[in-house]
């Protein structure tokens, strides 16, 4: 028997920037693309989607929903969003995807440069992929709601450290789990996501030592929340990417870490994190997880900035003291 969309009545997806004639041709496609993807998992709380024609109009939707939301920033380029509320309701959900980076045009009668068959099948793979991986995002969001509603929809924190280590555990666990599901879907990922989190892991430490740095030759008052915010984006990247990563070798049969990755000097961190997450995911997978298993990956995120030499103190009225371990601060200055 034939599977069944899980796309819910009234359901709806919109196309934003496009002139008529892109609109007529695209819509059909996107709107079979959507239907079959619906019928390999649960999306019963997506609400709609916008397919945005480039970076502008990506960005104008995404603000539409929260004034906050911003496209990826990080070495990754932001294709699509999946929003994991509307209005507060962690019950609805939303995707939004930037076409500028798809390839969309070799379907266009208006595209006349030749394209073959290698690349339209390589773009229709690609974009199958994207969709689905959100389609992943809106499912996970609604499991997290069932195991683990506060990692989903806390919002407010005791002070920054806090904050930091909650968006490192659900964004470490989301995109893990994502990443693997998404597999089963278009274009193999591996290629892609290697690549990336190698650039991240090359560039981390010159990064790292250059935030110090500016942190110990600035006399600014803002130096202090500066060193904390640059060095949680670049630990929060490393993480991040990580995760992508392991997610996609999580799910295939006999993958193996690459030797570029397991000779890197931050492989211990990438192999720490590795078995943290396939032990969540054992736990997950057999109903077993609590909420704190969970934050065991922000917690380490912090350990992680301690042994660089971030010091961080929390104090009263969501205050926070921050500064650079002697050690660090002799590393620095005498390099």
């Amino acid at each position: 028997m034939e599977n069944k969309s899980s796309l819910k009545e009234g359901f709806s997806f919109k196309l934003i920037g496009f002139d008529q004639s892109l609109v007529d041709q695209l819509s059909p496609f996107f709107n079979k693309s959507i239907f079959e993807l619906s019928k390999l998992i649960d999306i019963s709380t997506l609400e709609g989607l916008s397919f945005a024609i480039g970076d502008e109009e990506y960005l104008q939707e995404l603000k539409s929903f929260n004034d906050y939301l911003t496209p990826s920033s990080g070495a990754a380029v932001g294709v699509a969003m999946t929003l994991t509320h509307i209005d507060r309701d962690y019950s609805r959900n939303y995707i939004v995807v930037n076409c500028r980076y798809l390839g969309l045009e070799y379907f266009l009668t208006e595209y006349t440069e030749p394209v073959s068959q290698e690349d339209m099948n390589r773009v229709m793979s690609d974009f199958l992929h994207t969709l689905f991986h959100e389609f992943c995002h809106v499912f996970g969001y609604q499991q997290l709601l069932k195991i683990s509603p506060n990692l989903l929809t806390k919002s407010s924190f005791k002070n920054d450290w806090e904050g930091f280590m909650h968006l490192v555990s659900l964004t470490c666990w989301d995109e893990y789990q994502v990443c693997g599901w998404a597999n089963m879907i278009g274009s193999d990922q591996q290629d892609r996501y290697e690549p990336i989190l190698l650039n991240v892991m090359n560039q981390f430490e010159g990064s790292i030592e250059r935030v110090f740095k500016e942190y110990l030759e600035s006399t600014e008052n803002s130096r202090f929340l500066t060193l904390f915010n640059n060095t949680a984006i670049l630990i929060l990247d490393l993480f991040k990417y990580s995760s992508y990563y392991l997610g996609d070798l999580s799910s295939k049969e006999d993958a193996i870490i690459s030797d570029e990755v397991s000779s890197h000097k931050l492989y211990g961190v990438i192999s720490t994190l590795n078995e943290m997450l396939s032990s969540l995911k054992s736990k997950v997978d057999t109903g077993k997880v609590e909420n704190t298993d969970f934050y065991k990956i922000g917690e380490y995120a912090q350990q992680v900035a301690a042994d660089l030499g971030l010091i961080v103190e929390p104090v009263d009225k969501n205050n926070m003291l921050v500064n650079l371990s002697r050690s660090a601060q002799t590393r620095i200055l005498y390099a």
